[in-house]
C-alpha cells in the first residue's frame, strides 16, 4: 500500500514538472518571437542612423556651412563677444531690422 502511495505520488510530480515543462517552452518561444521584434526594431533604427549621417555628413561637407563659418569667424574678429562694439553693432542692426519689418507691414495695408 506504501509502494502504491509513493508511485501515485511521484506520477503526480511527473505530470506536475511535465506542465512546468510546457509552460516553460511557452514563455522562451514568446520571448524569442519578441527578441525577432526587437532585431528587426534595431535593424530599422541603424538605418534611420546611417540615412542622417549621411545627411549630416552632407551638410558638414558643403560650401555653404564652410563660408557661413568663414563669415562667423571673421565677425567673432570684428566684434569681439562681450563688448561694446557688437552691443552697438546688434541694437542698431535689430532696428534697422524692426523698422523694416513696419515698413513692410503698412505698405501691404490697403
Amino acid at each position: 500500500m506504501l509502494a502504491l502511495t509513493a508511485a501515485l505520488h511521484r506520477d503526480a510530480l511527473i505530470i506536475n514538472l511535465e506542465t512546468v515543462l510546457r509552460g516553460r517552452d511557452n514563455h522562451l518561444r514568446n520571448l524569442g518571437g519578441g527578441i525577432k521584434d526587437w532585431d528587426t526594431h534595431i535593424i530599422n533604427l541603424e538605418t534611420v542612423i546611417k540615412e542622417k549621417d549621411a545627411i549630416l555628413n552632407g551638410i558638414s561637407n558643403s560650401g555653404g556651412l564652410k563660408a557661413l563659418l568663414i563669415f562667423y569667424r571673421i565677425g567673432e574678429r570684428i566684434f569681439p563677444a562681450n563688448r561694446r562694439g557688437r552691443l552697438f553693432f546688434k541694437i542698431n542692426f535689430n532696428t534697422i531690422n524692426n523698422l523694416r519689418c513696419i515698413g513692410k507691414s503698412l505698405i501691404r495695408r490697403p
